[in-house]
């Protein structure tokens, strides 16, 4: 089994900070880290167990999952369709208290069950 990472890569005038992987010939190591994809500014590894990264990191790895992720963008990206960031800052002072505010909530609740639905069935594919 695999642990799947992403991290974002840093990027200076002088140099790219990235993920340090092993020496995998000194290590013997058979088994390497592979790079999935790439997703809203963040690079997406798969850390196979018998690797071990190097703790040094000039990164910092958080433990993903990318297709979960795409969801979670998608889910977004559908809200925005028809709600700026401004709009839902508006609605949320407002506070449900206008028609306008509910019918917003509604929305969003709704594209949020979509994308909750679609990990629960990532999640059973996956098992």
């Amino acid at each position: 089994m695999a642990k799947t990472y992403k991290y974002q890569k840093i990027i200076t005038p002088i140099t790219t900070y990235a993920l340090v992987e092993p020496d995998y010939e000194l290590l013997k190591l058979k088994e390497r880290v592979r790079e999935i994809g790439e997703l809203d500014g963040f690079t997406y590894v798969e850390v196979p167990d018998s690797v071990t990264l190097p703790s040094d990191q000039p990164v910092l790895l958080i433990e993903a999952n990318l297709e979960a992720d795409k969801i979670n963008l998608q889910t977004v990206q559908k809200i925005r369709q028809r709600y700026s960031v401004n709009d839902e800052i508006k609605m949320l002072r407002l506070g449900g208290a206008t028609a306008e505010a509910k019918e917003w909530n509604t929305f969003v609740e709704k594209c949020r069950a979509e994308g909750t639905a679609a990990k629960e069935l990532l999640v059973k594919v996956v098992k």
